[in-house]
């Protein structure tokens, strides 16, 4: 798992359901990683 990477997603996404969560990281994974799985 990129934690580092995704320290500030992680932290952003702290508050957001635990669904919307794993959607929001899947995409931005994707986006700014191309190819993280969330």
């Amino acid at each position: 798992m990129a934690r580092g990477l995704l320290a500030v997603e992680v932290l952003d996404l702290s508050n957001v359901e635990p669904a919307e969560k794993a959607r929001l990281s899947h995409a931005q994974g994707f986006g700014l990683n191309g190819g993280f799985k969330a």
